[in-house]
């Protein structure tokens, strides 16, 4: 990719090569976006209501992970609407957990998800972070940026959308 350039937490990929795959040529022209004030929520809950992971999460729960994760989105190149979405969970230390990474499935096979995810790991946040990441349709698409099987090791506990109680906000805000 040339002319990627970041101002005010938008990487801007211009002058993306053409390619063409099937029936002719297909132009990337899009714009990346990170940080949660730079989403369309909306978009995002659309996208994320129809994957087989979140498609029961309810609005404010996206809004609320969203607040609390680094967010990455891509735009339509008027940035008029939201095309794809992943968010990073880090500690900025040892880890990091890419998760919800979703492309509209009209634009599946397009470099949209390449795209997105170049933007993720160009992050020097993560460099040298152990990144993971749970797929179960997606093992080739990730094996591109680096990710490998790491066996039947992965456990997990059940989870339960909740309003958050008036005691977390407390805890939250340091009102304990």
């Amino acid at each position: 990719m040339r002319g990627l350039f970041i101002r005010a937490g938008i990487c801007y990929y211009k002058d993306v090569p053409r390619r063409t795959r099937g029936k002719g040529e297909i132009a990337l022209d899009y714009i990346v976006k990170t940080g949660a004030g730079h989403m369309i929520p909306g978009d995002v809950a659309s996208l994320l209501h129809n994957t087989y992971w979140a498609y029961d999460r309810p609005e404010d729960a996206i809004r609320r992970s969203m607040e609390r994760s680094d967010c990455y989105g891509v735009f339509t190149a008027d940035g008029s609407k939201q095309v794809a979405f992943a968010r990073v969970i880090t500690d900025g230390v040892t880890t990091f957990y890419l998760c919800d990474v979703v492309v509209d499935p009209a634009l599946r096979g397009q470099g949209v998800g390449t795209l997105l995810l170049r933007a993720v790991h160009d992050n020097p946040a993560y460099a040298g972070l152990l990144g993971l990441l749970a797929t179960r349709d997606a093992q080739d698409f990730y094996r591109r940026f680096g990710y490998e099987e790491g066996g039947p090791s992965l456990m997990r506990k059940g989870r339960k959308y909740t309003a958050p109680s008036a005691q977390a906000k407390e805890n939250k805000d340091g009102k304990i």
